[in-house]
C-alpha cells in the first residue's frame, strides 16, 4: 500500500469518526429532557420556591397561580386571586418569605399589587403606595422591594408597610426591570431610553449609567457576587459590565436575524449566564468571563416571556412561552 493511499484511508477514518461524534451530540440535544407544566396559553412569570424544589407560574388573565413540583405535578392551584383583592390580572411574583407572595397586575393592569398567602391563596393586604408598572426584586436583607413605576422611576419600598424609603430618578424613558445585588446596598434598573443605571440605595444616588446599547434595555441581573450586572436589549445583545466603574466587560450580537433579547440570568453558582430571545423563544448559556455560547436550545413555542429562571443547581432553565411553562435540562460545556 503506498503512502499517499494510506494517507487517504487515515484521513477518512477521521472524518468517519468526527461524524460519527456529530451524531452522537446531536441526538444527544435532541433527546434533551424537557417537562411541560402546561399547554395553556396566558402564563406569563414563573420563578422557582422551595430552594428549587417547586415552580409558581402566574396565569394573568384567568388571575390563577399554579404550584408544580420540578417532576410536572401539581402541587395546588390558587384560583380567584383577582376577586379577593384589587387586581385585574396576574403579572410577576415576588417570594417575601415561604408562605407570603407579592404579586402586581400584568403590564395591561393599572400598577396595583397585593399580598397573598401562598399556602390557601387568601389576601393578606393590598400593597400600598405608589403604582408599579414593571420589574420587581426584593432583599431579603433589609427587608425591601424594589419596583419600576410612574414618570421614569423606581422606588425602593419597605415590604411591609409599603412606606417609599428611596425614590430612584434620572431615566428619560420608562423603566422596564429592577435588580438589588446582594448585599441589597446597590440597586439596578433598565430603561427604554437604551441604558441600566447603577444606584446607592442609601443616598438614591445614581453611581454608573451603562451605556451600549441601542434600543430599550429590557432585563438587568446583577451577579452572585455583585462586582457584575447582565444586560438585554431590544437590540439583540447581552451585554455584562463592570459595576464599579461602568465599564463593558464584553457583549454577545444577535444569534439571528431580528431578536429581541428578552431576559438574561445569571445561574446561582456565577459560571453562566442564560439569555433568552422573545421573538424564536430560543435560550443560549453564556460563559460569564467570556460571552462564549456553551449550549443553545429552543423552546416549545415563540414569544418567550420574562419568567426565564435558572434553577439553583444550575441544571434546568424556566421558561414561559405563548405553548405553556417548560423545565429543560442544561449542558453548560
Amino acid at each position: 500500500m503506498t503512502m499517499k493511499i494510506r494517507t487517504i484511508l487515515v484521513a477518512g477514518l477521521v472524518v468517519i469518526g468526527l461524524l460519527l461524534i456529530l451524531h452522537i451530540f446531536i441526538s444527544h440535544l435532541s433527546s434533551r429532557p424537557v417537562i411541560q407544566f402546561s399547554t395553556s396559553a396566558g402564563f406569563s412569570y414563573g420563578q422557582f420556591i422551595n430552594n428549587g424544589a417547586s415552580i409558581i407560574a402566574s396565569q394573568g388573565d384567568q388571575c390563577n397561580l399554579y404550584i408544580w413540583n420540578v417532576n410536572g405535578q401539581v402541587e395546588r392551584v390558587l384560583t380567584k386571586l383577582c376577586e379577593v383583592s384589587n387586581l385585574n390580572s396576574l403579572g410577576q411574583t415576588l417570594l417575601l418569605s415561604n408562605n407570603t407572595l407579592l404579586i402586581r397586575e400584568a403590564r395591561s393592569g393599572d400598577g396595583d399589587a397585593a399580598i397573598f398567602d401562598l399556602t390557601n391563596g387568601e389576601l393578606i393586604t393590598q400593597f400600598p403606595g405608589p403604582k408599579i408598572t414593571s420589574g420587581m426584586d426584593f432583599d431579603p436583607i433589609h427587608n425591601r422591594i424594589i419596583a419600576g413605576g410612574q414618570n421614569n422611576t423606581a422606588t425602593i419600598r419597605d415590604a411591609v408597610t409599603g412606606d417609599v424609603i428611596q425614590t430612584l430618578q434620572g431615566h428619560d424613558q420608562a423603566i422596564t426591570d429592577t435588580d438589588f445585588s446582594p448585599d441589597g446596598n446597590t440597586a439596578l434598573t433598565a430603561s427604554r431610553d437604551g441604558t441600566a443605571r447603577v444606584w446607592d440605595v442609601a443616598s438614591g444616588i445614581n453611581l454608573q449609567v451603562l451605556r451600549g446599547h441601542t434600543r430599550p434595555v429590557l432585563s438587568v441581573s446583577v451577579s452572585p457576587d455583585g462586582t457584575q450586572a447582565v444586560t438585554a436589549s431590544e437590540d439583540g445583545s447581552v451585554r455584562v459590565w463592570n459595576l464599579s466603574d461602568g465599564r463593558e466587560i464584553w457583549s454577545v450580537g444577535p444569534a439571528t436575524p431580528g431578536p429581541m433579547r428578552e431576559s438574561a440570568r445569571y445561574s446561582q453558582s456565577g459560571l453562566f449566564i442564560a439569555a433568552g430571545d422573545w421573538l424564536t423563544g430560543s435560550v443560549q448559556i453564556l460563559d460569564v468571563e467570556t460571552g462564549t455560547l456553551l449550549d443553545e436550545f429552543d423552546t416549545n413555542g415563540n414569544y418567550l416571556h420574562r419568567g426565564l429562571a435558572v434553577s439553583p443547581d444550575d441544571q434546568h432553565v424556566l421558561t414561559i412561552t405563548d405553548e405553556g411553562v417548560f423545565l429543560t435540562q442544561i449542558y453548560p460545556g
